[in-house]
């Protein structure tokens, strides 16, 4: 369900992770609140003072499915390989790419969390970073466009409005974004050309530091530290 923020609510992030949660407030987006456990969470939001209007995010594996091939019926199987079958499957489609993100979801999360915010919607963060991603008016630029996220990051390659990949690599150390960005660069058919690459911070341990190492071989990369496009 969503709505419109009302000007008495405070409008927040909820994103879901394999292992925990992490919450961004709209007026401090650059100090996200990490909580592993539920119940912490729950905790900070009943202290709230204010009604809050929350976008939840998952930001757990997810897959992008041609409309034309997928089945909702057969939804879950996309996902088999990353989740148990005890897992709720969600979709959501990307009309003017005629896709379909697919991604698992936890409906028990859900309807605690929608007794505790005044208003809440539901996304996963590969739908929004697609999505706005090749929104872009450049649309003669070859892009990276990635998002840190707390132990992975995504990486849409595009142009213009052309999805040329989208992934999800895990991040250990310093060198892991560099490499699978670059990896990814050389591998395709535009290495040619020059590429964009723009990475945005969303509350990583490794984001500042990988974005050093990818800044030696790409130094007009743009780091920036709002959390786009999950609020």
């Amino acid at each position: 369900m969503s709505s419109a923020v009302g000007s008495d609510q405070t409008q927040i992030s909820i994103q879901v992770h394999l292992d925990g949660f992490s919450v961004f407030k709209q007026e401090d987006s650059a100090s996200p609140l990490s909580f592993t456990q539920f119940a912490a969470l729950k905790d900070w939001l009943e202290k709230q003072s204010s009604q809050l209007a929350a976008k939840l995010v998952y930001t757990t594996p997810a897959t992008l499915v041609p409309e034309e091939l997928f089945q909702p019926d057969h939804a879950a199987d996309y996902l088999k390989y990353h989740f148990q079958n005890s897992n709720h499957v969600a979709y959501s489609a990307l009309k003017s790419l005629g896709l379909m993100v697919v991604f698992s979801v936890d409906q028990d999360l859900e309807k605690e969390l929608g007794s505790l915010v005044s208003d809440m919607s539901i996304t996963h963060s590969s739908y929004e970073l697609v999505r706005r991603a090749l929104a872009s008016p450049h649309k003669e630029w070859l892009r990276f466009v990635t998002i840190f996220h707390p132990k992975h990051l995504e990486v849409v390659f595009h142009k213009g409005n052309q999805l040329i990949s989208y992934n999800q690599y895990p991040i250990h150390g310093e060198l892991d974004s560099s490499y699978y960005l670059k990896l990814l660069h050389t591998q395709s058919s535009f290495k040619n050309e020059k590429a964009a690459i723009i990475c945005y911070e969303n509350g990583s341990q490794w984001g500042q530091s990988n974005f050093k190492t990818i800044n030696d071989w790409a130094s007009d990369a743009q780091y920036i530290t709002e959390i786009y496009p999950f609020l």
